[in-house]
C-alpha cells in the first residue's frame, strides 16, 4: 500500500514539473516580453497575415537591450542572439536565400528556450 501512495505522488509531481511554460527564472522579464513579441510577430506571417515586409519592420523595431554579463538573468544572453537569429533569418527569407520551414524553426526555438505555449 506504501508503494502504491508513493508512486501516486511521484506521478503528481511529474505532471507539476511539466507545467504550462512560463517565464523561465534565469530571463528578464523585458527579455522574455521582446521574445513573445518576436515569436507573435513571426506567427502572423507564417498564418499568413503579415506579408514579409511587414514582418521585417515589426522584427526590425524590436529595441534589444544592451547585455550585461553581470547580471543574474543569464538566459537573457541566449535569447538575445535567437531573436537576432530569427530577424537574420527574416532577411534571408525576403532574399530568397532561406525557406520559411528555417524561419519556423528559428521561431520554435526561440519559443522553446523561454517556455512559451501558444
Amino acid at each position: 500500500m506504501k508503494k502504491l501512495v508513493i508512486f501516486f505522488l511521484m506521478i503528481c509531481l511529474c505532471l507539476v514539473g511539466c507545467g504550462e511554460g512560463g517565464k523561465p527564472d534565469n530571463v528578464s522579464q523585458e527579455m522574455y516580453d521582446l521574445a513573445v513579441y518576436a515569436i507573435k510577430v513571426t506567427d502572423l506571417y507564417l498564418d499568413g497575415h503579415y506579408s514579409i515586409g511587414d514582418t521585417l519592420k515589426k522584427l526590425n523595431s524590436i529595441s534589444l537591450p544592451e547585455l550585461d554579463t553581470d547580471t543574474e538573468y543569464r538566459g537573457d544572453i541566449l535569447v538575445h542572439v535567437k531573436i537576432r537569429a530569427l530577424l537574420l533569418t527574416a532577411h534571408c527569407v525576403n532574399a530568397e536565400t532561406q525557406k520559411i520551414s528555417d524561419f519556423k524553426d528559428k521561431r520554435d526555438k526561440l519559443a522553446e528556450e523561454i517556455n512559451y505555449k501558444d
